[in-house]
């Protein structure tokens, strides 16, 4: 009785801490692979739902390829242990009862039956449930509560806020309220606030609308604006998101826009230059001919000098010359009277002999 008592004790303790409440005993499969196997697989205590994505076979195990059940695309399946082989490829445990939804939402469905096997992970994906939202989203989870249930009630429980059903359980009043604990709160884009219970008479592992213990899908959903974002922060980092995608195109062209106006003041500096270039290239053909010029000219000059200066010495060579000998001056200056000249010269000679 003792124990019982403190049994009792540690649970009540438990759901009044805030912590995630799970229940004491978790589901291990039933199959000669999993317990010649069990180190190496993976069993969790919450259930995840699995839809597959093409027709396929569940094989009796990883190893042993024989059929043990056939199933067809869109069909669902629950189930928490998995298994990965040397290659890295994973196996899910399939639990036999599959169902096929008619509203996936409002969680309706048929089942049938299979027997129980395991299925490659490739052939089907892992639906949206309350653990990979707590993956998503844990960081904007507030502090945990008590609702308070005066009177009877069907509560409804959600994968996740705003998302499909989950189940629905029916409270009589004030003696569940004292069971049902929210560990964590949440609120969504649109201010509403949310609870999550991880465990409640069974594995819960689902959301309750706290605004409104008795609504269900349709009024937790009336009014509100089809769209695909789930949360206010999911929609607040996805527009982060797109404005900084934004910002960085805005960045880009800018920065392309610098580069281009760079380069065209690269390429107009390259094209002055070597305008500058060539002008001075031009100058310097159009400098040298007139510097050519002006040395032929200076040539010119120097050498009409030497000439001038030559005839000039010619000429005082000259008047030296006929100082000394007087004869051919004269000759010169009677403008060729070379008769005369000759005569005197005979004469000259006669005398001497």
């Amino acid at each position: 009785m003792k124990k019982i008592l403190i049994s009792l004790m540690a649970l009540l303790l438990l759901a009044s801490s805030g912590l995630k409440a799970r229940a004491d005993i978790i589901f291990e499969p039933d199959d000669d692979f999993y317990t010649s196997h069990q180190e190496e697989c993976k069993t969790t205590y919450y259930w995840s739902s699995f839809r597959f994505r093409e027709d396929a076979s569940v094989f009796v195990s990883p190893e042993d390829q024989a059929v043990s059940g056939k199933v067809e695309a869109d069909e669902v399946f629950s189930g928490n242990t998995s298994w990965k082989d040397e290659t890295g490829k994973v196996w899910y445990y399939v639990v036999g009862t599959i169902r096929s939804y008619s509203d996936y939402e409002r969680n309706v469905f048929t089942t049938r039956t299979i027997k129980n096997g395991w299925v490659p992970a490739d052939v089907c994906e892992q639906l949206y449930d309350a653990t990979l939202f707590e993956k998503d989203h844990q960081q904007h989870f507030k502090t945990g509560t008590k609702p308070e249930i005066t009177e009877a009630v069907t509560l409804t429980f959600f994968s996740y806020p705003n998302g499909p059903v989950l189940e629905t359980r029916e409270l009589s009043g004030s003696s569940e309220s004292m069971e049902l604990t929210c560990s964590s709160t949440y609120i969504d884009e649109y201010g509403r606030k949310w609870g999550y219970v991880g465990y409640f008479y069974g594995a819960v592992n689902g959301w309750i609308f706290l605004d409104d213990l008795s609504a269900d899908y349709d009024a937790v959903h009336a009014g509100l604006p089809e769209k695909e974002t789930e949360t206010t922060e999911s929609a607040s980092e996805s527009t982060a998101g797109q404005e900084s995608e934004s910002a960085s195109e805005h960045e880009s062209e800018s920065a392309s826009e610098q580069a281009s106006e760079s380069q065209s003041a690269a390429v107009s500096t390259e094209e002055n230059t070597a305008s500058t270039v060539a002008e001075t290239t031009e100058t310097a053909k159009e400098t040298k001919p007139e510097k050519a010029s002006e040395s032929a000219a200076g040539s010119t000059e120097k050498a009409e000098t030497v000439t001038s200066y030559s005839e000039e010495s010619s000429s005082k060579s000259l008047t030296a010359s006929a100082i000394k000998n007087p004869v051919p001056l004269v000759a010169a200056s009677v403008g060729g009277v070379v008769v005369i000249a000759g005569a005197l010269l005979l004469l000259m000679k006669k005398k001497k002999k």
